[in-house]
Order: C-alpha cells, then sequence, then structure tokens
C-alpha cells in the first residue's frame, strides 16, 4: 500500500544539523514519485474490484467469510474447506466429512442463493452449480463496474480515490517551501498525472465493459 505522502516527505536532504523547516525547497521528483505510487495502487484496487465482479458467484473466493456452526462452535469457512473453480461448478473440498452437511446449511441460510451438493461418492466434496449468463446479470454487473469507477475515481469518502489524492497533494503543496514558479510547476504536474491516471482509470473501466457484451 503506498505511505500517506506529506510535503516533508517531498523535501530535499538537508543538513542533518538543520531542522526541516530549514529546507528551502522540496524535490519534485520525490513529490510526483509519491503521486504516481498513490494512483497506481488505486487503480491496482479497481482492477481486483472488476476481476470480482466479473467472475461474480464464480469466484472461488465467494464463501471465504461464510461462519460455519461446528461441534467446537462457530468457525470461519477457511478453517474447515477450500473451494476451487471447476468448469460450470464450484468444488468445496471439506476438510473434515462431518462438517459437510454443516457447509451445506450455512450456504443455504446465507442470502447467495446458492445451493451445494453432496458428491454421493465422497463426502469430503461438494458441488456448487453456477447460474448462466444472462442479461440480467450482465446488465447487473455493468451496474456494478460502474459504480465502483466512479468511487475510485472521485468519492469524497475514501481517501485513496483519484479525486482525493489530487486534492490531498494540492493541500500538501499549500504547505511547501519553494519558489512561486517551482510551486505553479509542481501544481500542474499534480493535475497532469492526475489526468493521466483518471484515462488509465476510464480505459480499465471501458475494457470490463466490452467483456460483458
Amino acid at each position: 500500500m503506498a505511505k500517506q505522502f506529506s510535503s516533508t516527505a517531498w523535501a530535499l536532504k538537508a543538513d542533518k544539523k538543520k531542522k526541516a523547516a530549514d529546507v528551502e525547497e522540496i524535490d519534485p521528483k520525490a513529490m510526483i514519485k509519491d503521486l504516481e505510487a498513490r494512483f497506481d495502487s488505486t487503480l491496482a484496487k479497481y482492477n481486483k474490484k472488476v476481476t470480482e465482479v466479473k467472475m461474480g458467484k464464480a469466484n472461488p473466493q465467494i464463501f471465504n467469510k461464510l461462519k460455519v456452526k461446528t461441534e467446537h462452535g462457530m468457525s470461519l469457512f477457511t478453517d474447515i474447506a477450500q473451494t476451487s473453480l471447476k468448469g460450470k461448478f464450484l468444488t468445496i473440498t471439506v476438510f473434515d466429512p462431518k462438517n459437510s452437511k454443516r457447509i451445506i446449511s450455512a450456504i443455504l441460510a446465507s442470502d447467495m442463493n446458492m445451493n451445494a451438493v453432496e458428491d454421493p461418492k465422497n463426502p469430503q466434496l461438494l458441488k456448487v452449480a453456477l447460474p448462466s449468463s444472462t442479461k440480467e446479470l450482465k446488465e447487473k454487473q455493468a451496474k456494478e463496474l460502474k459504480e465502483s469507477f466512479n468511487f475510485y475515481k472521485s468519492s469524497s469518502s475514501l481517501k485513496d480515490s483519484f479525486s482525493s489524492i489530487r486534492s490531498h497533494a494540492l493541500k500538501e503543496l499549500k504547505k511547501a517551501r519553494g519558489s512561486a514558479e517551482l510551486i505553479r510547476k509542481l501544481q500542474n504536474d499534480i493535475e497532469k498525472t492526475h489526468k493521466t491516471y483518471t484515462e488509465k482509470l476510464t480505459n480499465a473501466h471501458k475494457q470490463a465493459e466490452k467483456t460483458l457484451k
């Protein structure tokens, strides 16, 4: 995860005997590098979200946060089983066959609208049939992608949204010490970097939408 940047992180190295306040100018390269690192981190998070949305119920990690009632109390799904994707099915391997029916009950009781069936030849294997892709499903996924795009692009509640990163950088720049010319140049560089990454985010969103058609 990219570190929260600040104007002091951009400062040129000063003499060890001098205080940070005595530094006269900031390091433009360090500032832009920090900015790009934060944009890259957010872009990676968006791309991860795209993968999750496109996979939908075919995501092998879909049950990871599910809690299952066992003889030892409530257990996290990942502590008693693991899931893999095989064709049009999710295959659940249960570590202890005594928990197979308990996992089936937990999945039925969840709001996932999914059903696990025990393999008649192996009680430690459960199969979950995946729904066929429909127009309604694709429209739902497209809506989720759009919401995620807007969230990572301009959400004011997310400190790592592109607009929040840009605003924070400009705010920190006002606190920085440097010549008027340097500050103006860095303001322009911040805007250019923000524009470049916004285009990258937009292109990633468009590519994701195409895969749903």
